[in-house]
């Protein structure tokens, strides 16, 4: 995500860090007595920053934002 302000383009811009939690297969019935599987989504937000503060996450980084969540996964 490129910040207009720092007046650097892409280089000067911030990193979204998010995270897509898949629930478990709902069934759901239709007109003519058809079932369709479907899937529910959740996208979180984990954090936003400065490419210019910091270069990447940590892997124990994202996990901990993760494990943050509470999903039970």
């Amino acid at each position: 995500m490129a910040i207009g302000s720092k007046g650097k383009g892409k280089n000067g811009g911030a990193r979204v860090i998010t995270y897509l939690y898949i629930e478990n297969d709902t069934f759901v019935s239709t007109k003519k007595n058809k079932i369709n599987r479907e899937q529910m989504g959740t996208v979180y937000l984990l954090t936003i920053y400065d490419k210019g503060e910091k270069a990447d996450l940590k892997p124990n980084e994202l996990k901990e934002m993760i494990d943050s969540l509470e999903l039970g996964i």
